[in-house]
């Protein structure tokens, strides 16, 4: 606190205020600022348990779908049959090129 703060509490104080009702006057501005923030963080933490305790009764009610086995090994063997044919155009695309360029071996054999 500078002089002059302290030479005004203390006048203050002689016109009968208390040096405590002084500092009470001088931290109120302070003090509800910090107050403000405290009610707004209390407000805020109070919407997040709410949103948490909601998420967790939904993820209560939450059943996945079981899985379905001849769902998978269908699309398995239509993913193959795709995989293989596409390996197959390569492969012919590949044999073209070579015949194409007059080269008698494949990348592989080097």
């Amino acid at each position: 606190m500078s002089t002059f703060d302290q030479d005004w509490v203390i006048a203050r104080g002689l016109g009968g205020l208390t040096v405590e009702d002084e500092l009470e006057r001088l931290r109120l501005p302070y003090e509800s600022k910090l107050r403000k923030a405290r009610n707004a963080f209390l407000d805020k933490l109070s919407e997040a348990e709410t949103a948490i305790d909601g998420l967790n009764a939904a993820k209560q009610d939450f059943a996945p779908e079981p899985l379905i086995t001849d769902d998978v090994l269908g699309a398995a063997a239509v993913e193959l049959k795709e995989r293989a044919a596409e390996f197959h155009r390569k492969d012919r695309a590949e044999e073209a090129f070579r015949l194409r360029h007059g080269l008698t071996r494949s990348a592989e054999e080097g």
